[in-house]
């Protein structure tokens, strides 16, 4: 059975404490996977900072979570990919995705997707 670890939005528009509280969490993702849920509300990351690169299906659920890009740096402000792949760099193994974040991109600097994010090999639903 995977883990799952629900976080909350600190309220912090600098970006520092939301980002820490989910790279906490990301890092204490168990072989099996994990499930992480952010809790309703306005979330605060900048940009090009949380990377899940996991061989293990980890989702990330955030109904009514809106995830502001802050701090004008470039890079995604989720990136999600499974390092492993079958013998092809462009066959991934897949698993894990995300459901549910709006994604504010419009604060996050120049080289950043459109959407805010990416995700190589995993699902992405209901995400605006």
């Amino acid at each position: 059975m995977t883990a799952t670890v629900s976080l909350d939005p600190s309220g912090d528009p600098s970006g520092r404490s939301d980002l820490q509280n989910l790279l906490n969490a990301i890092s204490a993702i168990p072989q099996d996977g994990a499930t992480i849920i952010m809790t309703a509300g306005d979330w605060y990351l900048p940009a090009g900072q949380v990377v899940i690169a996991l061989p293990a299906p980890v989702w990330i659920f955030g109904y009514g979570a809106i995830v502001h890009a802050v701090g004008g740096g470039s890079g995604d402000l989720i990136r999600m990919y499974n390092p492993v792949s079958n013998g092809s760099a462009s066959s991934p193994v897949y698993g894990g995705g995300v459901l549910g974040l709006v994604l504010d991109g419009s604060k996050a600097g120049a080289g950043s997707t459109l959407d805010g994010a990416t995700w190589v090999g995993r699902a992405v639903q209901n995400v605006s």
